[in-house]
This record gives C-alpha cells, sequence and structure tokens, in this order.
C-alpha cells in the first residue's frame, strides 16, 4: 500500500488551516447568540482575523455554512 503524500505547499496547509478555524468560529458564535444577525457575526469573523466582511462570507459559503437567498 502507498501511504498518501501531501503534496499541498505551505500557503496551501495555512489557508486551509485558517478557513477551519473561521468556520470552527463562525458555527461557535452563531450557537453562543442565536439572535445575534449573521452580518454581525462576519464583522466580527472579519475583524479578529483581519480579513474583509466579503472574504469570510466566501470561506463560509464554500464551506456550506452561508446560505444565501
Amino acid at each position: 500500500m502507498n501511504p498518501q503524500i501531501d503534496m499541498r505547499t505551505v500557503a496551501e496547509k495555512e489557508r486551509e488551516a485558517r478557513h477551519k478555524a473561521i468556520c470552527e468560529e463562525y458555527l461557535t458564535l452563531a450557537l453562543a447568540s442565536p439572535s445575534t444577525s449573521r452580518y454581525r457575526l462576519l464583522t466580527a469573523i472579519a475583524t479578529h482575523h483581519k480579513l474583509t466582511i466579503p472574504g469570510v462570507r466566501k470561506i463560509l459559503i464554500k464551506a456550506g455554512l452561508y446560505i444565501t437567498r
């Protein structure tokens, strides 16, 4: 059997870790305060990770956690 070789670059691994942290933070905040608007959650996460709100929104959409109308 061949063991799986991880062919990703360091930047790709870091990006995946950052996206995973953003998704986990969104789920934690959303469950902790369900009455808070989604935009306010995105704002808090974007500020914490030094990203833009549309950037965080795109990450969450790709992960299937944020559904647009």
